[in-house]
């Protein structure tokens, strides 16, 4: 359906809110090396 398809391409809104999703992926990548850091960080510090 390529006519749904180009409506929804050029509505404002699913613009925004693909914005608002890719924004979540970066905040959720940058979490997620955040935690990973602060895992090495725990494992360097307190050796088993």
């Amino acid at each position: 359906m390529p006519f749904v398809k180009n409506r929804l391409t050029f509505h404002p809104l699913q613009r925004q809110s693909e914005q608002c999703s890719s924004l979540i992926r970066i905040y959720v990548l940058s979490y997620t090396s955040l935690i990973a850091k602060s895992d090495n960080w725990r494992q360097n510090s307190h050796p088993a």
